[in-house]
């Protein structure tokens, strides 16, 4: 997670600055991936003498004892050690006699990937900023607690207390030969994007209330830690003490393949490249012919269920639906002897009476239509089934140019030529198919061979298809 960072201070109106502050080296990545980065404020006793000197003797103390840190070692533990370290360096100048009373608080807090983590002793407070919520996270050791204690209690009353004139003064600080209280939290805080960590000293959050500190942190770290130093001056109060802020906040985590870490990046590219060759060696598999593929089905004339009939031509008369049936075609009959020819006196002619020695025939012009039935094909016509006219003999035109005969009252007859012989369909039924070829046989009375079957569909509804 990345972080910006801020300073600022102020002496205000003191002769002698005794805060200090600093920052572990956020160039060194290998101890960034299990240090984090640092923090940390102190704020030497101004009561008592050489406070600069134990502030800056407690920071770079403090600092050097938590870069030292190994990678096995614990966030937690190692704040609560470097405190320590801190704290003895503090007491060494004590012992040397060139600060016989020297003191500080100090507030330390690290930020590891997004978890936040403290320690403090003293009255340098640590804020959390977050949602333009400002919350303290560590406890002021100063005697004021045991006062409001007391006052919870009902020992005292809240007046007393706020007027006590030891209310100011430490129950905690380094320099002591045990720090009394520390304030630290055992279990990491999670940052959100855009949240801020304050770490400041009391001369810094006593002038200010917690709305102005809000804000004041809305924009860059470091332009509000000097934008709100420049406003606790102007104030011009009284007794100012000196003042320090530092502060920290997450940037804003970018949108997409950036959030994530640098682990998940690589098992995501990974998994992208494995799915790439996947569909990649299956694209090459198909166009070589290792996957074998079906013969596209043939062609059927046999119309697909759900097909529109195909128009009928015009003047077709409208079909009903009906099922395809298989019509074979009846054997045709031997063609029939010549009959003798008798002529009658009016000049037609008459057949025998023997059915055996009928004359040639010719059918008439509109002679019945041919036998239809649904299961059984249409058949030759026989010398019964049509009406037929005998030949007659050429005649001597006469005068007028009419042909005539021996009867001059018989009207003129029509000229062979004439007839027409070929029979006319029925305007609602389609002509039949013409009877197959048969083969010729020497035996007197031949039997024709069966055609093979042809289905042909009926007047109907061709959708429905040819049966299978």
């Amino acid at each position: 997670m990345k972080f910006s960072a801020g300073n600022a201070q102020h002496i205000g109106a003191r002769e002698q600055q005794q805060d200090s502050f600093g920052f572990s080296d956020p160039s060194d990545k290998s101890f960034v991936r299990h240090g984090g980065f640092l923090g940390v404020v102190a704020d030497g006793m101004g009561g008592l003498a050489n406070g600069r000197e134990a502030s800056a003797t407690a920071v770079r103390s403090f600092l050097a004892a938590y870069q030292a840190k190994p990678a096995l070692e614990s966030v937690v533990d190692a704040l609560s050690r470097s405190l320590g370290e801190a704290n003895q360096a503090v007491r060494r100048i004590v012992e040397n006699g060139s600060a016989n009373d020297a003191g500080t608080t100090l507030a330390a807090a690290a930020v590891l990937d997004r978890e936040l983590y403290w320690i403090a002793a003293g009255d340098s407070r640590i804020y959390w900023l977050h949602d333009d919520e400002l919350t303290q996270l560590t406890a002021d050791h100063t005697y004021a607690a045991m006062l409001n204690r007391q006052v919870a209690l009902g020992k005292i009353s809240r007046s007393e207390a706020e007027n006590h004139p030891e209310r100011a003064s430490l129950t905690s600080y380094l320099g002591q030969s045990e720090p009394a209280f520390t304030d630290r939290n055992l279990k990491p805080l999670l940052l959100g994007d855009g949240d801020g960590v304050v770490l400041c000293s009391d001369g810094f959050y006593r002038a200010l209330a917690s709305d102005e500190i809000v804000n004041g942190f809305r924009g860059n770290p470091q332009h509000a830690c000097d934008s709100l130093v420049e406003f606790v001056v102007s104030k011009g109060r009284k007794q100012q003490d000196n003042l320090t802020v530092i502060a920290l906040k997450s940037r804003k985590a970018a949108q997409g393949f950036a959030r994530i870490s640098r682990r998940a990046r690589i098992l995501l590219v990974a998994a992208a490249c494995m799915i790439l060759l996947s569909i990649a060696a299956g694209f090459w598999f198909g166009r070589h012919g290792f996957v074998q593929h079906p013969p596209p089905p043939a062609a059927s004339s046999t119309p697909a269920a759900g097909t529109p009939p195909k128009p009928q031509p015009p003047g077709a008369p409208a079909s009903k639906p009906n099922t395809p049936v298989n019509v074979t075609a009846s054997p045709a009959l031997p063609p029939p002897a010549k009959p003798p020819v008798k002529t009658v006196a009016n000049g037609t002619a008459s057949q025998l009476d023997n059915p055996d020695k009928l004359a040639p025939t010719r059918p008439l012009k509109h002679g019945p239509p041919p036998h239809q039935g649904r299961n059984s094909g249409s058949h030759a016509p026989t010398a019964t089934e049509h009406h037929q006219i005998t030949e007659q003999p050429a005649l001597a035109p006469d005068q007028t140019g009419h042909a005539t005969t021996g009867d001059a009252g018989s009207k003129p007859s029509t000229p062979p030529s004439s007839l027409d012989t070929s029979p006319t369909p029925r305007p609602d039924t389609q002509p039949p198919p013409p009877p197959p070829a048969t083969p010729p046989s020497s035996s007197p009375n031949p039997q024709f061979a069966r055609p093979a079957a042809t289905w042909i569909p009926l007047r109907g509804d061709h959708s429905h298809g040819f049966p299978d």
